[in-house]
C-alpha cells in the first residue's frame, strides 16, 4: 500500500488504533498478513482477542505462530463471532465492486476502520503509480459511508490516505496529522527508528517544523538521507507555493 519505510505503516497502525481503543470484543483484521497490526497493538498496551484474514497462505502461516489467523479471501471466510472491531489497511480490491463487498463485510462489526489510499492523491505522485489500481476515490468511500448510519465518517489522516471509521456510540474522533505523528515516533516501532526515517515521515505527512527538527539531528551522510533531505526541499518549495498563493 505505498509503504516505503517500517515507520509509514505504523503510521497507519496509529490511526486504527484510535478506532480499536474503547470498542469491545475482538479485533478483526482482514488481510492482516503476518499479523503485524495485532503485535503493534499489543505493544500499545491494547490486550485485546485478535483474529486475521489473510488469503496468502505463506503470510498467514507465519502469522499463526503468533495469533488465529483464517487462510483465504474474505468473500470465503464466515465473519468471526463476537467481533467488536473490523480493520483492514489497503483494500484488497482490484474493482469499485469488491470494495463495497469488502465495506458490507466489514460493517457486520460495530466499529470498522478501512484506511486505504486516495485515488487522486495517487495519480498526482509518480512514485505511487503502481498502488492506483487498488485506490479508491473520495466521492466512492462517501458513497459507502452514507450507507453506515450516522456515527461514520471519512477522514483524511494523510496527504495519500483516507479512513472510513465508524464507532458504535458517536462520531469516531479522530487526531489531527501532527498529534498522530507524534504518537508514531514516540510509539513502540518509532522509538527505535532513526531520526531519517522519522524526517521522511514528517516530509511524507507535509509537517515542515517537524522534519526540520528530525533533519537536525542527523550527522551523517547516506543515500537515503540524500533521499530525504531532497524530499525536504521539495516540501520548502511546495510549502512556499501555497503561502504564495495565499497571499
Amino acid at each position: 500500500m505505498g509503504w516505503r519505510q517500517r515507520i509509514e505503516q505504523a503510521y497507519r497502525f496509529e490511526a486504527a488504533l484510535e478506532v480499536i481503543r474503547g470498542t469491545g470484543g475482538t479485533v478483526l483484521d482482514v488481510g492482516c498478513g503476518v499479523g503485524a497490526l495485532f503485535d503493534y497493538a499489543r505493544l500499545s498496551g491494547i490486550h485485546a482477542s485478535f483474529v486475521g484474514i489473510e488469503p496468502y497462505e505463506p503470510l498467514a502461516r507465519r502469522a499463526r505462530t503468533r495469533h488465529t489467523v483464517l487462510g483465504g479471501r474474505f468473500e470465503d471466510v464466515p465473519s468471526p463471532v463476537g467481533v467488536g472491531c473490523a480493520v483492514a489497511i489497503g483494500t484488497l480490491a482490484g474493482s469499485s465492486s469488491r470494495i463495497v463487498d469488502l465495506v458490507a463485510f466489514m460493517s457486520r462489526a460495530p466499529a470498522l476502520c478501512l484506511i486505504v489510499l486516495d485515488r487522486d492523491a495517487v495519480a498526482a505522485r509518480p512514485a505511487f503509480a503502481e498502488h492506483h489500481a487498488t485506490a479508491v476515490g473520495a466521492e466512492e468511500l462517501e458513497a459507502l459511508r452514507a450507507d453506515l448510519g450516522p456515527h461514520a465518517r471519512v477522514v483524511r489522516i494523510s496527504p495519500t490516505d483516507l479512513a472510513l471509521v465508524r464507532t458504535p456510540q458517536s462520531s469516531p474522533s479522530m487526531c489531527d496529522v501532527p498529534t498522530r505523528f507524534a504518537r508514531t515516533v514516540q510509539g513502540p516501532w518509532g522509538l527505535n527508528e532513526s531520526p531519517e526515517c522519522k524526517a521522511w515521515l514528517a516530509c511524507e505527512l507535509g509537517l515542515h517544523d517537524e522534519a526540520q527538527a528530525w533533519l537536525a539531528q542527523i550527522d551523517h551522510s547516506s543515500d537515503f538521507v540524500a533521499l530525504v533531505r531532497a524530499r525536504f526541499d521539495r516540501l520548502q518549495t511546495d510549502s512556499s507555493a501555497i503561502a504564495g498563493a495565499a497571499d
